[in-house]
C-alpha cells in the first residue's frame, strides 16, 4: 500500500514539474489607450477621444517574451510618426508609451506592438475627433 501511495505522489510531482517547465505563450494580454498611466496601470481608457486632449498613452502587457524586445509603432494615415522600443525583462511585462497629438491630425490613429523580427503582435486603434469650438463672441459696433 505504501508503495502505491508513493507512486501516485511521484506521478503527481512529475506531472506538476513538466507543467511548470512549459514556456509561457507569447502574447499581448492587454493593449489599451489611456489618458494616463498610474502605478503601471492605465487610467481612463478610451477608443474615441476629442482633440482638446493632446497627450495620450498606449499601455501593453506582454507575456512569455522575457529577454526580447518589442516596440510600439504609432501611425496616423498610414504614416509612422513614432516608434518606442522596450526590452522585456520578465515573463509578465507592462510597458507604455505616450504621444502628444496635434489637434489638427484627427481621424484614426493606430498603435502596433511589433516584435524584434518585425512580426505584429497586436494592433489597436482609436478615433481622434474634432470638438466643436465655441462660437466667437459677437462684435459690438458703436
Amino acid at each position: 500500500m505504501m508503495k502505491n501511495t508513493f507512486w501516485a505522489a511521484g506521478v503527481l510531482f512529475v506531472g506538476a514539474a513538466v507543467y511548470a517547465a512549459e514556456p509561457a505563450p507569447l502574447a499581448v494580454t492587454r493593449a489599451v489607450f489611456a489618458k494616463a498611466v498610474e502605478n503601471r496601470e492605465p487610467v481612463d481608457t478610451f477608443t474615441t477621444l476629442g482633440n482638446s486632449t493632446t497627450r495620450v498613452y498606449f499601455f501593453s502587457e506582454i507575456r512569455g517574451m522575457a529577454g526580447q524586445s518589442v516596440l510600439h509603432r504609432w501611425e496616423h494615415n498610414e504614416k509612422i510618426l513614432q516608434e518606442v522600443t522596450f526590452k522585456i525583462e520578465s515573463n509578465r511585462w507592462r510597458a507604455f508609451s505616450s504621444k502628444t497629438l496635434d489637434p489638427q491630425l484627427t481621424g484614426e490613429w493606430k498603435v502596433s506592438v511589433v516584435d524584434a523580427a518585425g512580426g505584429t503582435l497586436s494592433v489597436n486603434t482609436f478615433t481622434y475627433l474634432p470638438e466643436k469650438q465655441p462660437d466667437p463672441a459677437p462684435v459690438s459696433t458703436p
